[in-house]
């Protein structure tokens, strides 16, 4: 059972550590793989960002040249018409002329819905009056015509309308009051019962600033909506391109032209993505940001509201082959665990057979030890040698073993019967010791008493000089610390000295600064002075320069104000100066004082300090004597103490060596009945079989290999 439990330790641990090991390389590719998905797909829409924005940049540039072309026509009418006005040029053409350029421009541009101009009042030809109601003016007379394709796709015109007032005709008045080309929100006309979607190019009539008129383009919409539904190349064709004006106003749509003029900020990105298969997935509703967008601004000509592209495009369907190679990673990951379960179970499988084989020689010595417990002492029990390796050692070794505790056993009971023999000769040798160490105990005991009485004298003697010596140490200690206040006093009265002539030096340099400070206050005396005196010849010149001098004149009486203020502050100055100057001679006369006292408390404490000195030479003589006196009754009494402890001691030892010999000879007994035991032991184990030479023998052949 026991082996079966070790072979069974073996195969777990194993399986253990190779579990382990199988979970750490399925959990490193897990974490890697997860690692992989993140920077695949930061890349992914890093990728899907610069092809957005490249698809955006391309559409813009498609958009811009529709949309240069009309207003490329209205800026050059626009410069033509100008002409007209224009003193330099001085171009001659009526209103039908006009007309007649309008209608041949619409004509010859299918995607255009209409052509027009509007000038201000008698701004054309100062004629207005003449032409109040007639084709293309309206009661004004001004000259507005209006170019169009009506719903029989001829050419018609009629006047413009709305024009008078900014909130209806905010195509004439932003060119009116921006002088700048412009782009307007997209809108739409309805013919036979169709919506036709368009914007307004306008260019302002312009000559050196002045503003004449306007030259403007309808522009349908149609080629705009057909190059935004082209977006087979976009994903799949799930991207969705927006045309946004100025104000969000939808210009074109992707497969969504009904949500022209609609503001973009009132619709929903679900709703450019109706009927398509990627709102009938389920995973794009779990993704929070659900859309990848990617603007570009279109600007076109000199326009100043510019219009913009928008990309939109699915993240799903951006992130779709990453989704798809997450899950062929995810397979591949189930594949290794499987291939990791199947090997570790094959393994211990190897592992179990394995660990049976090894615990083979362990089971045998196994058996061999409990013949040996179960045998009461068989030690001719022997392990077969069949290998050279680690398990064949084992048992080579183990049967070595046993012939070295054979031998010990054989040795053991040869030698119990010399200690026997040895334990008797001790106890009588014993038995004599005890009655010698009685009588040497008897003896110590009286020579301790008579050298305690000499003890005692000498201890009285040396109580006595130690107190003399403790006195004259004491006085002499005195003198010292005496001697020590003295020359702190001393090195006191000198560091006083150093600092009050420091002091002196200092109060002299203050002195000096002080003068010096006063030559300073005299030229600003004098500075101020000269101050004044250009302050009053300035006043003087203000006043003669009458009612323009008066500012002049409030500055020099300010300047001279301020000089009487810095002539009030010096004086100040000077006076406080001259106090610090007393203050000075005062301070140096007090520092003379304390110097001649300090050198007078000097010379005192010197002659102090060597009527000290005298004291401890004689208190250090008296001293050393007195230890001389005591130190030798110490010795004295050391010696006398020394010399009853060690007779203590020798009484102490006899006693301890007596009772020593008592123990002894009781250990001696106590060992004659172990040795007796012993002996009834050895007899017991079976050392005495041939099977030891023969073991002895194989085991050497194995050694010699």
């Amino acid at each position: 059972m026991l082996v079966k439990k070790f072979q069974t330790k073996i195969t777990f641990w194993a399986g253990v550590c190779l579990i382990i090991s199988a979970t750490f390389i399925v959990t490193s590719f897990a974490i890697s793989m997860n690692r992989w998905a993140k920077e695949h797909k930061t890349e992914t829409i890093q990728d899907a960002k610069r092809y957005a924005v490249s698809i955006a940049e391309k559409h813009a540039s498609a958009i811009t040249a529709t949309l240069e072309v009309p207003l490329d026509s209205a800026r050059t009418l626009a410069q033509a018409f100008s002409g007209i006005r224009n003193p330099a040029t001085q171009i001659e053409i009526d209103r039908e002329e006009t007309n007649g350029i309008l209608k041949i421009l619409l004509s010859k541009n299918q995607n255009f819905h209409a052509v027009y101009t509007a000038w201000e009042s008698n701004a054309f030809d100062d004629m207005d009056r003449g032409y109040i109601n007639d084709t293309g003016h309206d009661h004004t007379g001004r000259f507005i015509p209006y170019w169009y394709r009506n719903e029989k796709k001829q050419l018609s015109v009629r006047p413009l309308i709305g024009y008078e007032k900014p909130e209806t005709g905010e195509y004439y008045h932003i060119p009116k009051s921006t002088h700048q080309e412009s782009l307007f929100n997209p809108f739409f006309i309805t013919q036979n019962d169709i919506k036709i979607y368009m914007t307004s190019l306008v260019a302002p009539i312009m000559v050196d600033k002045t503003f004449y008129g306007i030259v403007g383009v309808d522009l349908k919409l149609d080629d705009l909506q057909a190059q935004v539904d082209k977006v087979d190349d976009i994903y799949e064709g799930t991207g969705r391109i927006l045309v946004l004006s100025n104000n969000k106003i939808i210009a074109a749509a992707t497969s969504r032209p009904d949500l022209i003029g609609t503001n973009i900020l009132d619709i929903t990105y679900d709703m450019l993505f109706q009927n398509t298969p990627i709102l009938q997935s389920n995973e794009i509703s779990s993704l929070q940001n659900d859309f990848l967008e990617v603007d570009t601004t279109i600007s076109p000509g000199r326009t100043s509201n510019p219009w913009s592209v928008k990309v939109i495009i699915p993240t799903y369907q951006i992130l779709k082959q990453g989704h798809q190679e997450m899950d062929e990673a995810k397979k591949d990951l189930l594949q290794m665990i499987l291939i990791n379960i199947l090997g570790v179970l094959m393994f211990m499988i190897v592992i179990w057979f394995s660990a049976g084989k090894l615990a083979k020689p362990i089971r045998l010595g196994a058996e061999a030890l409990q013949a040996i417990a179960e045998g009461k002492g068989d030690l001719t029990q022997r392990l077969p040698v069949h290998s050279s390796d680690e398990a064949g050692m084992m048992s080579l070794w183990f049967n070595r073993f046993m012939d070295n505790l054979q031998d010990l056993i054989i040795n053991i009971a040869n030698g119990l019967n010399t200690l026997l023999t040895s334990v008797n000769n001790i106890s009588s040798s014993i038995e004599r010791q005890v009655t010698i160490l009685s009588q040497q105990s008897a003896s110590v005991t009286e020579i301790t008493g008579t050298m305690s009485e000499l003890t005692t004298s000498s201890t009285q003697i040396a109580d006595h000089a130690s107190k003399v010596a403790e006195l004259s140490e004491t006085t002499l200690k005195n003198t010292k610390q005496g001697v020590d206040i003295v020359n702190e006093l001393q090195g006191a009265m000198e560091n006083i000295n150093v600092e009050n002539k420091r002091n002196v030096q200092e109060i002299l340099a203050l002195g000096k600064k002080s003068k010096e400070v006063n030559k300073v206050i005299e030229i600003i005396n004098n500075i101020t002075d000269q101050t004044k005196l250009i302050a009053f010849n300035a006043a003087l010149e203000a006043s003669s320069a009458g009612d323009s001098g008066k500012r002049f004149s409030v500055v020099a009486v300010e300047i001279r104000r301020l000089a009487d203020s810095v002539i009030d502050s010096t004086r100040e100055t000077e006076s406080i100066i001259n106090e610090i100057d007393e203050s000075v001679n005062r301070m140096i006369i007090d520092s003379e004082k304390r110097a001649k006292n300090i050198n007078k408390g000097m010379e005192s404490a010197s002659n102090t300090s060597d009527t000290f000195m005298e004291i401890v030479s004689s208190a250090q003589t008296t001293t050393n004597a007195s230890h001389q006196i005591s130190l030798s009754t110490q010795q004295q009494k050391s010696a006398s103490e020394q010399v009853i402890s060690a007779l203590r001691e020798i009484d102490e030892g006899v006693k301890q060596s007596t009772n020593s010999m008592k123990d002894i000879r009781s250990i001696c007994s106590e060992l004659q009945d172990l040795s007796n035991l012993l002996r009834n032991i050895v007899d017991q184990f079976n050392v005495f079989e041939n099977q030891k030479n023969d073991s002895s023998s194989e085991m050497k052949l194995k050694i010699d290999e």
